[in-house]
């Protein structure tokens, strides 16, 4: 089997409209990138040791760039000198750098050491990475991203690239995105992803690359869901193959952050599920940890294992209340302090670890229009700042009831009526200009819905979700798409659960 895996094939054609048919504009023909004449890789190679990210089909080294990984796998092709930056980073400690050698030619590497990845012809891939570059003019630079295509014969069949991607004249870190579809009779891709960097205003001009993502091109990253028995959901007969769990620690005494990972849910999940198919796991906790505390929670997590720690999840619906940490009163800018104290310890304890992130996760509910009786967060006062989160979530439930009482089945999530519609905007202009990525980690639609409205919605937010990127809503990737498969918002139909799943193997993902 060629590659670290072979991606699912295409479901049934039956299932075929609810797969995304995104418009090809950012696309461009097997071609040599931006006038740079490419020679093909040598073919025949190998998988890159893991471990991954969930969704992502590099692994830590080749995208995060830490510690003893340096630039990973990365090469240097033209005009281009490639080293580790440390303390330049956009998230964790260290990112890629590249020195351009001559202004006004293109800069050129790419993943080398005959890396290869398993691709299916016709399925589209998502290629990203956050840059920071120089503020100097001329004005005018763009990055390609391009993928080098093989057949299973081991025959050449040329680079895909995407469009040339604008950067602009900005201190911070941006991201920028492009797709690529794999040509007829493609098996795999060698020496990819290809970076070309265009506009170059000096000599030795120095930029710098983080967080690279290439992914099957799908509604989220990561598309997973919340269960009781997340085991028994993962089974395909059901709504398999999962990328993602939530787990809670709340409440007195167990609002306490866990003393180790093996403590957790997500620790039996591995036991049954094999790598590189483990979930991203969100660990929830209320209470305010230590140091100490969370340093050896974090030093237990598995390296291999992907953790998103959320501190004091749903701060908006407890205020002026002592839920969440100790007797401390919980307005947003209380919440907003204790969120930075636990941000500051957990990045002290992960480090270098490119496994490990953070994220403030919202309750959608209270962010109606001001004058409800469920605005506390409209006003955005317990948003953390960008630089104290790695990611934004919410928890959204969604009724889809339009503004007269009457069922408004097949409208997205901002266009979906009533508080719905309002819960969703009002949040998401809060988190939107930050450049952060974002994700739903809880997504329910049971409520108030008969079956045939769950699935219009789904059909729906489907496309609406994988189009926030590319249509400029948010400068960000959409990362996670958690469904709440317990309780009231439990899938209860055969074609719905098909739908789920279609969407977590769509362009080959959900593996």
């Amino acid at each position: 089997m060629r590659g670290h895996l072979r991606w699912l094939a295409l479901a049934a054609a039956v299932m075929a409209g609810l797969w995304l048919t995104m418009p090809a504009a950012n696309a461009r023909p097997l071609a040599p990138a931006h006038g740079h004449t490419a020679a093909a890789p040598a073919s025949g190679g190998t998988a890159a040791a893991g471990p991954y990210e969930p969704g992502n089909l590099l692994n830590y080294a080749d995208s995060d760039f830490e510690s003893s990984s340096g630039v990973g796998d990365w090469v240097a092709v033209s005009n281009a000198a490639l080293s580790q930056a440390g303390q330049n980073s956009y998230l964790h400690n260290h990112s890629l750098k590249d020195s351009v050698g001559t202004a006004g030619q293109d800069s050129v590497f790419k993943v080398g050491g005959d890396t290869e990845v398993t691709v299916t012809a016709g399925d589209t891939y998502t290629v990203g990475a956050y840059f920071k570059v120089p503020t100097t003019c001329p004005c005018g630079r763009t990055v390609t991203f391009g993928l080098g295509f093989y057949n299973s014969q081991d025959t050449w069949l040329g680079w895909g690239n995407t469009q040339p991607l604008a950067l602009n004249l900005t201190s911070s870190w941006q991201y920028v995105a492009g797709t690529i579809t794999a040509p007829a009779g493609a098996a795999y891709v060698l020496d990819s992803p290809k970076v070309t960097y265009s506009g170059a205003a000096t000599n030795n001009e120095v930029f710098f690359m983080d967080e690279v993502a290439f992914t099957p091109r799908r509604s989220a990253q990561i598309i997973g869901a919340y269960a009781a028995d997340w085991v028994g959901a993962n089974d395909p007969s059901k709504i398999g193959p999962l990328q993602s769990n939530k787990e809670f620690f709340s409440g007195p005494p167990n609002g306490d952050l866990p003393t180790a990972f093996s403590d957790t849910v997500c620790a039996g999940i591995e036991t049954s599920v094999a790598k590189p198919q483990w979930p991203v796991c969100i660990i929830t906790y209320k209470n305010l940890a230590t140091q100490a505390a969370i340093s050896q929670f974090v030093a237990s997590i598995p390296p291999a294992q992907m953790v998103i720690m959320v501190f004091c999840q749903e701060p908006e619906g407890n205020n002026g209340t002592a839920d969440c940490y100790n007797n401390d009163g919980q307005t947003g800018p209380h919440f907003v302090s204790a969120f930075e104290d636990q941000s500051q310890k957990i990045r002290t304890a992960a480090g270098d670890d490119p496994n490990v992130f953070l994220a403030m996760d919202a309750e959608a509910y209270q962010y109606a229009d001001v004058g409800s009786s469920h605005s506390n967060g409209t006003d955005c006062s317990y948003i953390p700042p960008a630089s104290s989160t790695d990611m934004y979530l919410v928890d959204h439930y969604e009724s889809i009831n339009n503004p007269n009482g009457a069922t408004n089945p097949g409208h997205n999530l901002p266009n979906s009526g009533g508080d719905s519609a309002a819960e969703w905007n009002n949040w998401l202009s809060c988190v939107s200009p930050s450049g952060v990525p974002i994700g739903l980690a809880e997504y329910g639609l049971n409520q108030n819905l008969g079956t045939t409205n769950i699935d219009d919605a789904l059909y729906a937010d489907h496309p609406y979700l994988a189009g926030l990127q590319a249509n400029g809503s948010i400068n960000a990737p959409f990362l996670l798409w958690e469904y709440w498969w317990s309780g009231g918002d439990k899938f209860t139909d055969t074609n719905t659960e098909a739908a789920w799943r279609s969407f977590e193997t769509q362009n080959g993902g959900g593996s």
